[in-house]
């Protein structure tokens, strides 16, 4: 497994000094903290034996999200650069690669939003969780900074 881009206190020490309310920002990053331990564990799980492995496809959704973030350093802010949709668009190729076995690699790489170097195809379920996990960074990247229902 590669080096994670930022540990994980590395990334409670900027989600402390971003929080402006300190007493609202308390508890938010006690649970955030709390999430963040759950998900290094399937991940690091994830990444071991094939017996620990998730197996709700949430799980797999978000262990591969949290490796993204992780390991290839795909924070929210950095897919806020991806405006155009990208993300939606990747997480498109790679269901359209799963429910069409027999698609044209060439006609996959002219929906591919990045260079083909990105372009990485695996097993179904593989493939679906990397769409998945593209999905919820799109998710995240629409709605960074709003104001969520309460």
């Amino acid at each position: 497994m590669n080096t994670p881009a930022m540990t994980l206190e590395e990334a409670l020490q900027i989600a402390d000094q971003a929080c402006p309310l300190p007493a609202l920002g308390g508890q938010a990053l006690r649970v955030l903290r709390a999430r963040l331990e759950l998900l290094e564990g399937e991940v690091a799980a994830y990444h071991g034996n094939a017996a620990s492995k998730p197996t709700s496809g949430v799980a797999r959704i978000a262990a591969e999200r949290t490796r993204q973030i992780l390991t290839e350093g795909w924070s929210t802010q950095h897919d806020r650069k991806h405006g155009a949709g990208e993300l939606a668009c990747a997480a498109c190729v790679y269901t359209l690669a799963t429910v069409e076995a027999d698609i044209d690699s060439a006609d996959v790489l002219r929906l591919w939003p990045w260079t083909s170097w990105w372009w990485k195809p695996s097993t179904p379920v593989r493939n679906l969780e990397k769409a998945g996990a593209l999905i919820a960074a799109e998710i995240d990247r629409l709605t960074f900074g709003q104001e969520q229902p309460t």
